[in-house]
C-alpha cells in the first residue's frame, strides 16, 4: 500500500440465518393464501423472501460492524415493543414489500414483515445468528401479551 492511501473495512460476513418453526410455518400458511387468493402473488412472494432474509442478514451485520458511524451503521433499530413483550427478548421488525406495484399509498398490500432476534451462538460475545421468529403480513394484529392467546393460537395456530 503507498502513503496516503487508505483501505475500506471489508464487510462483515453476514449473519447465520436461523427460521424458527413458527416462521416456517408461517411462511406456509402465507404462500398457501397467497396462492388461493393470486398465484402471481404467490410466485412474487417466494422469489423475494429468500433474498430479502439474505440481504437482512447481511445489512444487520454491516450495522453491527458499522461500531456507529456517520452513515448510520452501527445502529439498530429500535426493538418492537409487543414483539419483544410476546418473545420474552428484544425483538426487531423489518418490512418488505413484494407487489408489484403498489395500488395505493397507505396500503398494506404486499407488505410483510419479519420479526427477528439476534443471538451469539458460538459464545465470542457478538451477535453471529438472525433468528427468524415470526412473518406477518402488513395488516395483521400486533402481538398479543405473553399470558394472553396470541391471535393465531386462537383460530387453531392459523399465523
Amino acid at each position: 500500500m503507498n502513503e496516503g492511501e487508505t483501505t475500506a473495512a471489508a464487510p462483515r460476513p453476514p449473519l447465520v440465518l436461523d427460521v424458527t418453526g413458527r416462521a416456517e410455518a408461517e411462511v406456509y400458511d402465507a404462500l398457501t393464501w397467497l396462492f388461493g387468493f393470486s398465484p402471481a402473488s404467490a410466485e412474487r412472494f417466494r422469489a423475494v423472501l429468500p433474498q430479502e432474509l439474505a440481504d437482512l442478514c447481511q445489512s444487520v451485520a454491516d450495522r453491527l460492524a458499522g461500531g456507529g458511524s456517520a452513515a448510520g451503521l452501527g445502529r439498530l433499530p429500535v426493538p418492537d415493543a409487543e414483539a419483544s413483550q410476546h418473545f420474552s427478548r428484544p425483538v426487531f421488525q423489518h418490512r418488505f414489500t413484494t407487489a408489484a406495484k403498489r395500488k395505493r399509498r397507505g396500503s398494506s398490500a404486499g407488505v410483510w414483515r419479519v420479526f427477528y432476534a439476534l443471538a451469539d451462538r458460538d459464545g465470542d460475545g457478538r451477535a453471529d445468528t438472525l433468528s427468524v421468529l415470526s412473518l406477518r403480513h402488513g395488516a395483521a394484529a400486533p402481538f398479543a401479551p405473553p399470558d394472553a392467546p396470541d391471535d393465531h393460537e386462537a383460530e387453531g395456530g392459523r399465523p
